[in-house]
């Protein structure tokens, strides 16, 4: 049985690092998993809790920093030395950089899986520094990048040049049989709720979704956020100076692990960001049968056809977004929404 090394950044209940939990439970009869986080989250914890080898350092969440970068690659080298896996499977900008360095050094097959560049949202000279580092790790490294959307595909070649042999798009997924619940549930008809699973961070727009919200009138609503620190006090206080008539229907939740029990509970789910890859959330949300509302950005047109499974809005546009709130106000149209959505997800997008 080979053996699958797995290097990445964060064990929160992102996209990314639940994306490796599920890898790790479903391949476990082919592959023998170990992994690396930078911090030990609820991910790392279920993984070990599991009889998992997990190792956590410290420095692979940390900024650009030339002692604690030194740190890190001495600390991943000799974890690749001791171990000596066959594969190493890395995910994030900053844990595949160092992951394919240590693959290549100790003559290792490497694959990337990218949920999305690392230069995306930076400034100027940070983003330029990070695809130069990218840049240079896709000439020194072989490895092969498995990209969880065509959006990313096409940034490799086009900024990248990674040429179609390096590389396959592979959508991230969610399991079926959490929908089958669905058939014992009675939503509240008098109330709607909506939900935003997306932590606090410069990809999600959470701003102009308060705007957004401000502006419906007379309508019985609940907003649920959840993800890490949406239930921070510096969060809450922003939400409450832009929108203060929809933080008193708003619950903070703060980063979960049993979001399954919201999307059951939930009519309609919002992903409102500045920029994505392939969102996990929106595939839960089509599993789970719900009516989706999202920004139009990166892969998430792969996933959603405008007007027919799901409604698109333009990225930092509030008024686009009530708009849209209104229309999934009607009953019939967050049905029929829902309905597509799910069979669209049945279909394997």
């Amino acid at each position: 049985m080979k053996s699958v090394l797995i290097v990445s950044t964060n064990a929160d209940e992102s996209g990314a690092p639940r994306h490796v939990e599920t890898i790790v439970k479903n391949l476990s009869k082919n592959y023998k998993f170990s992994a690396v986080f930078g911090e030990n989250g609820p991910v790392a914890k279920r993984l070990k809790e599991s009889g998992f080898a997990v190792f956590v350092i410290k420095e692979l969440r940390s900024e650009v920093n030339a002692f604690k970068d030194l740190k890190l690659f001495w600390k991943l080298y000799q974890l690749v030395s001791n171990n000596k896996p066959d594969i190493i499977h890395t995910h994030s900008a900053k844990a595949s950089f160092f992951g394919r360095l240590c693959a290549s050094l100790a003559g290792i097959k490497a694959i990337y899986t990218v949920h999305g560049w690392g230069w995306r949202g930076k400034k100027r000279i940070q983003g330029l520094l990070i695809w130069a580092l990218e840049f240079i790790a896709a000439r020194i490294s072989a490895a092969k990048y498995i990209y969880v959307a065509r959006d990313v595909e096409i940034a490799a070649k086009k900024y990248l040049l990674v040429t179609r042999n390096r590389g396959t798009v592979i959508y991230n997924g969610a399991s079926f049989a959490k929908s089958k619940t669905l058939a014992k549930l009675k939503m509240n008809r008098q109330k709607i709720t909506f939900m935003m699973p997306a932590r606090v961070s410069d990809a999600k727009d959470h701003k102009s979704l308060f705007k957004a919200f401000e502006m419906l009138e007379d309508i019985k609503y609940k907003l649920i956020l959840c993800g890490a620190g949406t239930n921070s006090k510096s969060f809450i206080e922003q939400a409450h100076n832009i929108a203060p008539r929809t933080t008193k229907k708003t619950v903070f939740l703060g980063q979960i692990s049993n979001i399954d029990q919201y999307y059951l509970h939930t009519n309609v789910v919002l992903l409102i960001s500045k920029y994505e890859a392939l969102p996990l959330s929106i595939i839960e949300a089509m599993s789970f049968r719900k009516c989706i509302i999202a920004t139009d950005t990166g892969g998430v047109s792969e996933l959603i056809d405008n007007g027919v499974n799901g409604i698109l809005v333009a990225k930092e546009n509030p008024y686009a977004l009530y708009l849209a709130l209104q229309l999934v106000l009607q009953t019939s149209v967050r049905k029929n929404l829902a309905k597509e959505a799910f069979k669209k997800y049945k279909k394997r997008i």
